[in-house]
């Protein structure tokens, strides 16, 4: 028998494919979509507080790689024993208890995995970077674009290597962590 409570209605799966859709639509229209957010509330706070910020950066980098942790989330949710939510929904302990004492521990390692991966892919963006380059913010990306422009290769190369080497660390640590889960 299947166990029903893990198999999402198609309602969910609605929600799921939208939420995901951010990783498969293209940086700059994704971009574009962002400001025209944020030109439809113009004068509003929100448009305020989120336009030449790193907020709307953050948002878009939010957006564009939801579906990495999403993934990594729902991998280590399968891999949870099948009868958790049967004993939940027998003992009705209620969703903060759910989430805190019993959810977040056993899926905690692959939370830390999405969130290691998503950190790396979002390191080497540059369309979102550069589309919503906030005043005065420079990520390691648009560094790199500057230099290259201005063909300064020998510049540009220390900033390509010191990407490599921000990415290494998560990398190494994701390997360890994914083969400890293994064992």
């Amino acid at each position: 028998l299947r166990d029903m409570s893990r198999t999402p209605s198609d309602r969910q799966r609605l929600l799921f494919l939208f939420l995901n859709a951010g990783y498969f639509i293209p940086a700059i229209a994704l971009s574009v979509g962002i400001l025209l957010l944020l030109s439809w509330t113009r004068d509003s706070l929100l448009s305020h507080l989120l336009s030449n910020s790193v907020i709307a950066l953050v948002y878009a980098m939010s957006v564009r790689y939801f579906c990495l942790a999403f993934l990594s989330i729902s991998i280590g949710r399968k891999k949870m024993p099948p009868r958790i939510d049967d004993l939940l929904r027998y003992l009705h302990p209620g969703f903060l208890f759910s989430a805190g004492k019993v959810y977040l521990p056993l899926l905690k390692d692959w939370i830390l995995v999405g969130g290691r991966i998503t950190f790396v892919s979002a390191l080497k963006e540059i369309n979102l970077s550069l589309a919503l380059a906030p005043v005065n913010y420079v990520s390691l990306s648009t560094r790199i674009y500057f230099f290259t422009t201005h063909e300064a290769v020998r510049a540009s190369a220390v900033w390509c290597l010191a990407i490599v080497l921000v990415a290494l660390l998560p990398v190494i640590v994701i390997s360890r962590r994914l083969t400890n889960m293994e064992r």
